[in-house]
This record gives structure tokens, sequence and C-alpha cells, in this order.
């Protein structure tokens, strides 16, 4: 009998992938200088798969300004990370929505067309570093975040924008 509960239990852990995985922290927060938010933005960071690496997405919400246009942003990724330890490379694809307005509607810019209002998927990239360590704790990004404008505003129509941020992992 006993031999045969030794069986079931040693049966059951090695044919659970989940119980044999490391735990990791899946969930991050981080403050974002530049980057796909825009010149400043918050952000939230989580890991889809059974390991740190491999699908996940970001969301949050930034502020933009370029010239006389001011935009509230939202940068909707997903991202994949290819790397071990706490070390990858960081690549992402997605969109930046956001409402943008004029910020001095009395000296408007000459290449300025575009009215106020939602502005819905400028494409963006990323191409990075992340260091976000398994246990958690503090979490470094830094890379490029191109993304080409689509509409015909103050906003240059390709852009290599750096980005560099700070966070949490929990």
């Amino acid at each position: 009998m006993k031999a045969f509960v030794l069986l079931c239990i040693s049966a059951f852990l090695i044919g659970n992938p989940v119980l044999a995985q490391e735990s990791f922290n899946r969930n991050t927060v981080y403050g974002e200088f530049l980057g796909a938010g825009g010149l400043v933005s918050l952000n939230f960071d989580r890991r889809l798969g059974k390991n740190p690496d491999g699908f996940g997405f970001r969301t949050g919400i930034g502020y933009l300004q370029w010239n006389n246009t001011a935009m509230v942003t939202f940068p909707v990724m997903a991202n994949y990370l290819i790397g071990k330890n706490g070390k990858y490379l960081d690549l992402g694809i997605g969109a930046r929505l956001g409402y943008e307005w004029m910020v001095d509607e009395n000296h408007p810019s000459v290449d300025e067309v575009s009215e106020a209002g939602f502005r819905v998927g400028t494409p963006i990239l990323n191409l990075g570093y992340r260091y976000q360590p398994i246990e958690g704790g503090f979490n470094f990004r830094a890379g490029f975040s191109p993304y080409m404008n689509i509409y015909k505003n103050a906003f240059p129509d390709l852009f290599w924008m750096p980005h560099l941020s700070l966070g949490y992992t929990f």
C-alpha cells in the first residue's frame, strides 16, 4: 500500500510541470522616461507563460509634448523576452493610443494641420535590455522604441525614441 501511494505521488509530481517549475514573479510596475508612453509614463507589465522569458504584455498612461502639441498617451504592447536568470533581450510591438490637443492655440506651428481629438494606433516597436530578477524586486529597462507617426501633425514621421525605466517586480 505504501509503495502504491508513493508511486501515485511521484507520478503526480513528475507529470505536473507546474509543480516542477521554479516560481517567479509575473508582475512589474515601472516608471518610464521617454519610450512608448511619450516623455514620461507609468506602466504595468505581466508575464504570461510558465517561465519568466517568453510572451507578456504591457499597458500604461503617459504624457507627450512636441512643439505646441500635447498628448495623454496609452501604450498597449505585446512583448517577448529572450534570455535567462533575470537578464533579457526585450522585444515588443504595439500601439500608442492617445488624446492630442494644441497647447497654445494663439501660436500654432506652421506644420500644424490636425485638430484636438483621440488618436488611434500609432504603431510602435520596442528593442532593449531588461533586468528583471526571477525572485522580484528592482527592475531596470533601457533601449529604443521606434514609432511611426501616421498623422499629419507636429510630431516627426519616424522617430527612434530611447527609453529608460525603473520599477518593481512582484
